[in-house]
Formats: C-alpha cells, structure tokens, sequence
C-alpha cells in the first residue's frame, strides 16, 4: 500500500490508539485520514497480519507485525502516534 506523507500520519496515529486500546479511536483516525476509504485500508491492515480483526464483540487487536510497523513509522516520520514530535518510544 502506497501512501503519501500525510496519509502515513494518519495510519501512525490509528496504529497508536490501537497499541493503547483504543480501538474506537483507532477507526476514527483511519476514517479521518482515509474518509470513505478507511473500510478497505482497515482490510489490509487485517490482511497483511498487522491487525487481529475483532471477532465476537471484541476489539481488533494489534499484532507484533503491527506494533513494529507503528515504530518504523514514528521513526521516519519523527513523532509518537499522537503527533507531538519525539522520538520512538
């Protein structure tokens, strides 16, 4: 999946609410930084092992392949998930 720079924070700052459980915020950053589009990115981040989907009521889940692709990002783009510019944690 091809993004540009602003779609990357994007996608950070969903990863990032979801590490820390927020899966409800976790949707809305996808819909903020993808708008009607956020429902198939959310499908590939499932399908690419980044995200355990949410089965039986539950919360999707973040994967170790996930929380890896969350630190590659905040390193190239320099700030933690929720935008402030600091290093990786």
């Amino acid at each position: 999946m091809r993004l540009d720079l602003e779609q990357q924070r994007w996608l950070a700052r969903a990863l990032g609410s979801l590490a820390a459980g927020d899966a409800r915020r976790y949707e809305d950053a996808l819909w903020l930084g993808f708008g009607d589009g956020w429902v198939p990115v959310r499908r590939r981040l499932e399908r690419g092992g980044l995200v355990r989907p949410a089965h039986n009521g539950g919360d999707p889940q973040m994967t170790e392949r996930g929380v890896q692709t969350l630190r590659d990002l905040q390193s190239r783009l320099g700030f933690e998930a929720n935008g402030e510019a600091q290093g990786v944690a």
